[in-house]
């Protein structure tokens, strides 16, 4: 990740963590180039130019964009550190579910279903996957998806599915 937040490398490396200035939805406009959007629980919808949306409760519609689910406290202190420092950069480490400034760990995190959904959708996508595997992968990943919708569906197993998908991709690719 270069310090605008843009990914660097390929393969599955390039969805474990994304590095950018943040802004809170305190002040939205405030900050140019922004790609991480702090919200409090009343967010509904973040705009395209946000890449990473952390937020307490999950929004009604988060298209595209990495949902993390964070505790009310962390958002808070998350949107008091960038309002004060809007030159900071935040780090969110998928793999290691936490929220990093100035390298410091500053917050922990979940992810929301649809951001497993997307993480293991792009992985999916990345060039490094052999085509045996990647059939093999989208199988489960359909799989995967066809059990969410089931009525009485198990969100804690889906939840531990999506991240054996996730973590059997990165091996697979050597990451």
């Amino acid at each position: 990740m270069d310090p605008t937040g843009r990914r660097v490398g390929g393969g599955a490396a390039a969805f474990s963590s994304w590095t950018g200035r943040a802004v809170s939805a305190r002040r939205a406009g405030a900050v140019p180039g922004a790609t991480i959007l702090i919200a409090g629980s009343g967010v509904t919808a973040a705009g395209p130019r946000f890449k990473v949306l952390i937020c307490a409760r999950p929004p009604a519609s988060s298209v595209g964009i990495l949902t993390v689910l964070a505790p009310v406290q962390t958002v808070a202190e998350l949107q008091d550190l960038v309002d004060s420092d809007p030159g900071v950069l935040l780090t969110i480490d998928v793999s290691r579910r936490d929220i990093r400034a100035r390298g410091e760990l500053v917050g922990r995190f979940e992810l929301s279903m649809a951001a497993g959904l997307l993480l293991a959708e792009r992985l999916l996508r990345s060039p490094g996957l052999h085509p045996d595997d990647r059939s093999r992968l989208q199988r489960r990943f359909t799989a995967i998806c066809d059990a969410m919708k089931a009525q009485g569906a198990d969100q804690a197993r889906i939840a531990w599915r999506l991240d054996r998908l996730a973590a059997d991709i990165a091996r697979i690719q050597g990451v």
